[in-house]
């Protein structure tokens, strides 16, 4: 199975990147929404951090206080937790009207006609291509046929058919619940900031594999390879917090690494 580009929602994309065919701007609304989290200072509850030696990188860059931002994370997003993650991993083929409704909780923005188109498309779907235990840690794009172009198979089925205004964001934010260990979150936020590991990872990865270019970034990739170089400190990192904050530690057992890390990247753009 050969990589392809992708359409969908006014750009052409690799459907974890970008090619050099295009790119995306910012909108307005964007760069204000953008400029008001920057204006947010969110209040931390102390919590000790997880041990030096186990480290959680985010776009390479190693986390501090990686426990501490979980739980405060946990406890400013309970309605997060209790309506969107709560049913990550539970809808093995079907995508339910409530199951796109609770996306919104993450800002997803999809309207109620793009709800039902996501529903109808989910029902042909090629689930079975990626189980639903699938690990972003096991798709290396070098490897051809492998989970990652079954991956990718998957999401081109939506983004090749997408309507106007669903695009990276929207898919990834419909997926992650369907596959919470595969599909990492992509929003402008935390692919603006893995955007330089995004360009290492599509050289590295084209050089060896030049079938999936022309890419200029790979954002899963760069995901990707924190979260291999990450393993022991997220583990370690629930053990912490089971220890210091017994009551979140079944909440933060439940989450995949891959939210985890979607957790982090967001306090770290």
């Amino acid at each position: 199975m050969r990589s392809q580009q992708i359409s969908g929602a006014g750009f052409v994309v690799l459907a974890l990147g970008e090619v050099d065919t295009a790119s995306h701007r910012p909108s307005r609304s964007e760069d204000f929404i953008e400029q008001l989290f920057r204006s947010v200072r969110p209040r931390y509850v102390p919590v000790m951090d997880t041990p030096k030696a186990d480290t959680v990188t985010v776009a390479g860059r190693s986390v501090q206080n990686p426990a501490e931002i979980i739980v405060n994370y946990l406890l400013r997003h309970g309605g997060t937790i209790a309506h969107y993650d709560v049913l990550a991993g539970t809808l093995a083929d079907t995508i339910t009207p409530p199951a796109v409704k609770a996306t919104r909780k993450i800002s997803s923005r999809i309207s109620e006609e793009q709800s039902a188109w996501f529903t109808r498309r989910g029902a042909s779907a090629p689930w079975r291509l990626v189980p639903i235990d699938a690990d972003l840690r096991n798709a290396d794009p070098i490897v051809e046929d492998g989970l990652y172009d079954a991956a990718l198979c998957l999401w081109r089925h939506f983004a090749d058919d997408a309507p106007k205004y669903v695009g990276t964001a929207k898919i990834s934010k419909v997926l992650f619940l369907m596959r919470p260990r595969m599909y990492p979150i992509l929003d402008s936020r935390l692919m603006g900031l893995y955007r330089s590991a995004a360009a290492v990872s599509a050289r590295e990865s084209v050089a060896a594999r030049p079938d999936l270019g022309p890419v200029k970034r790979i954002f899963w990739e760069a995901i990707r390879r924190d979260l291999v170089a990450s393993t022991a400190g997220l583990a370690a990192l629930r053990t912490h917090v089971a220890t210091t904050h017994p009551d979140h530690a079944e909440t933060v057992e439940q989450l995949s690494d891959l939210r985890l890390l979607d957790m982090l990247t967001w306090t770290q753009s």
